[in-house]
Order: C-alpha cells, then structure tokens, then sequence
C-alpha cells in the first residue's frame, strides 16, 4: 500500500471508525482501512482519467489550431 493510500485511511477512518467502533473495535480499524484503500484506488483511476481527458482535449486544440492557421495562411 503506498504512502497515499494510507493518507486516504487516515482521512476516512474519522467517518468509518466512530460507527463501526461501537460493534467491534478489530472490524473498525479493518473497515477504516478497507474504506481509505478503496477511496485511494477510485480517486487514483479518476485522477488518471482526467489527466488523459486533459491531453486529448489538449491535442484537439493544438491540431484544431493548426487547421486554421494552415486555412488562414491559404487565404
């Protein structure tokens, strides 16, 4: 598990644990754990999808910018 993803158990075990607490100590600190790693893998997966969002967007751009200089300059 990487250093982030225990930030991201830290962060959630404030909501998960104080609920869980009250049935089983164990099974909260394993609950808040489970939480924090998953949340960590889904904002990993979105942060990858919007960096790739981001280029692709950014090369549309470019290439749409060069259409119109090309189309300025044939003018």
């Amino acid at each position: 598990m990487p250093a982030s993803a225990s930030f991201f158990a830290y962060v959630t075990h404030w909501v998960v644990f104080p609920d869980i607490r009250e049935i089983d100590e164990a099974l909260a600190v394993v609950a808040s754990l489970a939480v924090g790693v998953a949340y960590w893998a889904v904002s990993v997966r979105v942060m990858g999808a919007v960096d790739r969002w981001q280029s692709r967007l950014a090369a549309h751009l470019r290439r749409r910018q060069l259409r119109r200089r090309r189309t300025a300059t044939l003018v």
